[in-house]
């Protein structure tokens, strides 16, 4: 799943299943709806599954978290063993990307993933995080390791946590 995916003007069903095409799974389908909570019969998709993507063409439009969680439930859907997501929660709140997560690393279990990310704290689910600078790697290691070691994770991790330790964080003026 791409940071930038593409919102379909077709279906809700379609926006899911066109992860792969030739997959006719109902069940899967139903198991993704229910892992991200997404209910289709509901009020916003007034013709259920097959309600439309988009007011241009009489149906609905989604926020920005309800279409991410289509983006990620089209990888979902595909069924890989190696899934790549890039920012996949940039446009969602925090408590419904901590549930995300969550779910996602349910999802993930017996699978390679690879999650890019800036949200250091994210990277607490990680097996392993690679830290690249201008294309290359410059750190590797847990979660506990890095946090602990000289460099860039450190460096970024204690940027980040400035933000949430401190009343108002100083900001350079131009």
């Amino acid at each position: 799943m791409f940071q930038n995916f593409l919102k379909y003007k077709m279906s809700v069903e379609d926006n899911i299943r066109i992860s792969d095409p030739g997959r006719q799974d109902r069940a899967a389908l139903e198991n993704c709806a229910a892992q991200f909570d997404m209910d289709f019969e509901a009020g916003q998709f007034a013709e259920g599954r097959d309600t439309i993507l988009s007011r241009e063409f009489g149906g609905t439009e989604l926020s920005g978290g309800q279409w991410q969680k289509i983006a990620i439930m089209r990888g979902m859907y595909r069924d890989r063993e190696v899934m790549v997501l890039d920012e996949p929660t940039s446009a969602i709140d925090p408590l419904e990307e901590t549930r995300l997560y969550q779910k996602f690393t349910e999802m993930a279990e017996g699978r390679t993933a690879f999650i890019v990310t800036h949200r250091i704290g994210l990277t607490k689910i990680s097996d392993r995080i690679m830290v690249m600078d201008r294309g290359r790697l410059v750190q590797t290691g847990t979660y506990e390791e890095l946090e602990k070691e000289e460099g860039m994770f450190r460096e970024m991790l204690q940027a980040q946590k400035k933000w949430y330790m401190q009343e108002k964080p100083a900001l350079p003026l131009y």
